[in-house]
């Protein structure tokens, strides 16, 4: 049980955190005072299913007050945006918790004013806020997410038939070696071996082999090429191969090198080298190292240096060498199905901004972030096997691993291994209830919850409500839209909902033509006024985070515009959509749209609108949908439209639907 003290230290922290938003950004801080609080140890860090906010009281206490803001607006938009809720739509679920953090973190960046400012960190992490280098904020989460599926790799179909078979008497984690490789492209490929470098490389096994000697024994192994390649325990000393050639016939005596741990460095580094001559050569090779394994693309290099200034790495710290491999281990997924790397992106950023990744990724990163330090290393390929003592084990293909050497002076190339749960070869599954690289855990969200969301959109009209009256930070992308002002319309609305439905209006009469159109090569009539009511018209305004303000105002005043055109002989319903339908009131002649309050701007998704009236409205269908948009979305197939006339109002001339009428708002 938590002691009181302990508990009034975190509640603090909390109820200081809601503070600071009720003061900076008051809508926030107003659905902060909404959300309940908890304390879990259970969790690994923090947590929201919609209604609490859980943090695991350790995680809590290694925030500063930014951190702690950060965790806390994380959940409240997940919340806005109704993702513990709709979990079950999706059927990768890890895909879609990255999605889901993607849109939430920009969306947080953007309600903040930092977008293009400054990067969202929790303890030293860079939180993933782009999606094929655009911000989240500007698409809904589907769309992300089927981005992500769309470009995920698949794990490769590997031999099932063996390729060596060790035999030996060490028991435990067995590094064997293929290649260690110097140059890095940005597109993830490795180049130029070091085998290569006869002069320099040739007899740098000797260097750490030198002092594993000295600090402990031999172990026997024998080792049977199945084919060409030769892999075997670092640091054997290959002269001409020809311990291939004696591992191959019997049972030969191998100083296997463990991975790196402070332990062994700490043991290696009180050892000498048996003879001045080995000491010469690696005073000599050293400089060498750090001719060769220190290279990093500027740009690249640009993002670690940030990395590490964020995280307070110094090359001189004597415990660097794990705090990267830890920071790295820590930083994503292992999972074969990654996402591709886009052809203009670096491999590295890009690992980290995703969070899921195999070995090449973590090791690769790794790489370039000792290098980037200062501290001279390589990418190595292998195989990483669990060996049994006295036992023959096979090594098959899928147990190729990537891994890092780096150079230590004084000692040599010693094994660093920071890959993620590498234990587990499918790679296709954390263990139970792990997030991999996401910031928070999803553990708590629930299947859909209909009450919950009404509350919360409540929430968020009160939350509104309270705050239009202050100014700090930007409308968020689900916050309402205050339309004070209508501009001048652009569609004569007469002239379109006749042509568009008029099996409604049955007064349609010829009048002179209309004189804004005399100097065209046709003439529209103009209409004299409707008898008839035009009823149960459906007008859904796209109030997503590529709508500008203006835009969504214009859309208002065309709204206002039909009613005013029709003589008040018009209603039906006005509806809001992002990435959902956020809001639908119903409106008649004497309505005022300024009274109307939308709020949205999350992404964009037209399938919403017909979810919505499929769900919502079956007992009493539209006669009509006019959708006021700027197109910038996938456009859903036709028949979703339940066989409703659809009417699609885009305000540019790029977009064109493929289906539906069409007019535009230029």
């Amino acid at each position: 049980m938590e002691s009181s003290k302990r508990i009034k230290d975190l509640t603090k922290t909390i109820y200081d955190s809601r503070l600071r938003m009720l003061t900076n950004h008051p809508f926030f801080g107003m659905l902060a005072l909404n959300m309940k609080y908890s304390l879990d140890t259970k969790i690994r860090s923090f947590t929201t299913d919609g209604t609490y906010i859980t943090f695991n009281p350790n995680f809590l206490e290694q925030l500063n007050s930014e951190e702690v803001d950060i965790c806390v607006l994380h959940c409240i938009m997940h919340t806005i945006l109704k993702h513990p809720f709709k979990e079950n739509e999706f059927p990768n679920k890890e895909i879609y918790n990255l999605a889901c953090d993607i849109v939430v973190n920009s969306n947080i960046l953007y309600s903040l004013e930092l977008i293009d400012k400054k990067e969202l960190l929790v303890l030293g992490q860079i939180l993933p806020h782009k999606v094929n280098n655009k911000e989240g904020y500007l698409y809904t989460t589907g769309e992300v997410y089927d981005y992500l599926i769309k470009n995920l790799e698949n794990k490769p179909n590997y031999s099932s038939k063996p390729i060596m078979s060790i035999e030996t008497n060490y028991e435990g984690s067995l590094y064997t070696k293929l290649e260690s490789y110097i140059e890095y492209d940005k597109n993830g490929t490795w180049a130029k071996r070091a085998s290569t470098i006869d002069s320099f490389d040739k007899d740098a096994a000797l260097l750490t082999l030198d002092k594993i000697k000295q600090i402990k024994g031999s172990n026997l192994f024998k080792i049977k090429n199945i084919t060409n390649n030769y892999a075997l325990p670092y640091p054997c000393y290959l002269d001409g191969y020809k311990i291939v050639k004696d591992v191959e016939k019997e049972n030969t005596h191998i100083f296997y090198f463990e991975e790196f741990s402070n332990e062994l460095y700490s043991k290696l580094k009180t050892k000498k080298y048996s003879n001045v001559n080995i000491e010469n050569f690696e005073k000599k090779y050293s400089i060498e190292a750090k001719k060769y394994y220190l290279n990093v693309p500027l740009e690249l290099r640009q993002y670690l240096e940030n990395l590490i200034k964020i995280n307070n790495f110094n090359k001189n710290d004597e415990n660097i060498i794990l705090k990267v491999k830890n920071y790295i281990k820590s930083s994503a997924r292992y999972d074969y199905k990654f996402v591709k790397c886009p052809k203009d992106k670096d491999f590295v950023i890009n690992f980290l901004e995703t969070k899921i990744g195999i070995c090449i990724h973590f090791a690769t990163a790794a790489v370039m972030l000792y290098r980037t330090l200062g501290i001279p290393s390589r990418y190595t390929v292998g195989y990483l096997n669990e060996t049994k003592k006295n036992k023959i084990n096979n090594v098959y293909e899928e147990d190729c691993h990537a891994y890092v050497e780096v150079y230590l002076d004084g000692i040599g190339w010693v094994i660093v291994d920071p890959t993620a749960s590498i234990n587990n070869k499918d790679g296709d599954k954390q263990s139970e209830g792990e997030d991999g690289g996401s910031l928070d855990s999803h553990q708590k969200w629930k299947e859909d919850n209909s009450l919950r969301e009404r509350e919360i959109n409540n929430k968020i009209m009160e939350a509104d409500e309270l705050a239009k009256n202050r100014s700090q930070g930007k409308v968020p992308g689900f916050v309402s839209v205050t339309i004070n002002e209508l501009v001048n319309p652009k569609i004569d609305w007469r002239v379109y909902l006749n042509s568009f439905i008029n099996e409604v209006i049955v007064d349609y009469s010829f009048c002179p033509p209309d004189k804004r159109f005399t100097d065209s090569d046709f003439l529209l009539p103009s209409f004299s006024e409707p008898d008839e009511e035009v009823k149960n018209i459906l007008f859904m305004v796209d109030v997503s985070g590529s709508m500008k303000t203006e835009e969504i105002v214009q859309c208002f005043s065309e709204i206002q515009s039909a009613i005013v055109q029709f003589n008040g002989k018009i209603e039906g319903y006005i509806g809001f959509f992002d990435d959902d339908v956020k809001t639908v009131v119903k409106f008649d002649g004497d309505t005022d749209v300024r009274t109307i309050k939308p709020y949205g701007r999350g992404g964009t998704n037209f399938h919403s609108i017909f979810k919505y009236i499929q769900e919502k409205m079956v007992d009493n269908l539209p006669a009509s949908i006019i959708i006021l948009t700027d197109g910038e979305a996938r456009f859903p197939d036709q028949s979703k439209s339940l066989g409703i006339p659809v009417l699609w109002v885009i305000n540019n001339e790029t977009v064109t639907p493929p289906w539906g009428n069409i007019t535009r708002m230029l």
